[in-house]
């Protein structure tokens, strides 16, 4: 893991960083380029799988914002255009990150997804992202994969919806439930109104097929089901 922490940023010196990364479990595994030097190697370090010689001894205080300023302007960044920080500072993102399966495999794509606010966990093993606005939906657009299920209503500026999860390890009643779990969350985050009965549209995205569910539903999945 590679990070832009600092010594003394958020009251963590060089000692409370290394007893966070043992207490979490990633001893010399977290990789603090902008204040390296003042740090214990990590294990990338002393494998020599990583150049150590740009590596900063950065700290709070010290005219912090002028070295790293001066460091940017080394590398070609204008540190001015730049306004992210880690994502782990992000209460929301932590919270969505929290509910990843310990099982799914850590990816930028999954990432991505996470950085949405309106991303839930629907069963285990299955998430849904909703994306409202025309801006979000362009973001979520590249992020779909060939098993991922899309969802959206026939109405203009109808949400986007994705659903991912592990299909082949469930039955058929069980991917009916997880698509109707995941249409009703996009109705609700959407503020779709539930006096009426909406035909949620879905397909895989490797299939060409558009399938079509009624909601609000009963207990029975299968029942909603309506031709497309």
């Amino acid at each position: 893991m590679v990070t832009g922490e600092v010594v003394g940023c958020g009251g963590l010196g060089a000692v409370e960083l290394a007893s966070l990364d043992s207490a979490v479990g990633l001893a010399g595994r977290v990789l603090r380029p902008l204040s390296a030097r003042l740090l214990p190697p990590t294990r990338a370090e002393s494998e020599q799988t990583v150049d150590g010689a740009p590596f900063l001894d950065l700290k709070q205080g010290d005219r912090l914002l002028d070295r790293m300023a001066a460091a940017a302007q080394a590398l070609g960044v204008d540190h001015r255009a730049n306004g992210r920080e880690c994502l782990l500072s992000d209460d929301g993102f932590v919270n969505r990150f929290r509910e990843v399966d310990a099982s799914d495999v850590l990816t930028e794509n999954l990432i991505q997804l996470l950085r949405f606010e309106h991303a839930y966990r629907v069963a285990p093993g299955a998430q849904v992202v909703v994306a409202v606005t025309p801006e979000e939906q362009g973001r979520l657009q590249p992020l779909f994969l060939p098993t991922d299920i899309r969802l959206y209503v026939s109405v203009a500026g109808s949400p986007l919806a994705l659903v991912r999860a592990n299909w082949c390890e469930r039955t058929l009643e069980e991917r009916l439930g997880i698509v109707a779990s995941a249409a009703e969350r996009m109705l609700a985050v959407a503020r779709l109104s539930r006096e009426q009965a909406w035909a949620v549209r879905f397909r895989c995205e490797w299939e060409g097929e558009t399938r079509q569910m009624r909601l609000p539903i009963g207990e029975s999945k299968t029942a909603a089901l309506i031709s497309a």
